[in-house]
């Protein structure tokens, strides 16, 4: 089977929770692809959509400045395969 895509709303929905039952579905899918079972991909889109979209969620919500928490994200590089 092919590798599933990885988007930004599975990460979003895991991450802040905002919907219990999607929240659960998306933690499903991570632990059977942290256990070999499945496999997924991602962009480097979808990376930039969900720190964009956490650090607003998390500055309103919580008032947290929230750039120097993904500074090392953002200085990782790809694989090469990209």
């Amino acid at each position: 089977m092919p590798p599933r895509f990885l988007d930004t709303n599975i990460l979003l929905r895991y991450l802040t929770r905002d919907d219990e039952e999607k929240a659960r579905r998306a933690l499903a899918l991570l632990l059977r692809v942290e256990r070999g079972e499945e496999e997924v991909v991602t962009s480097p889109m979808v990376v930039f959509e969900t720190i964009f979209t956490l650090q607003r969620y998390l500055s309103s919500t919580q008032g947290t400045d929230t750039r120097a928490c993904w500074r090392p994200a953002l200085a990782t590089k790809p694989p090469r395969s990209l």
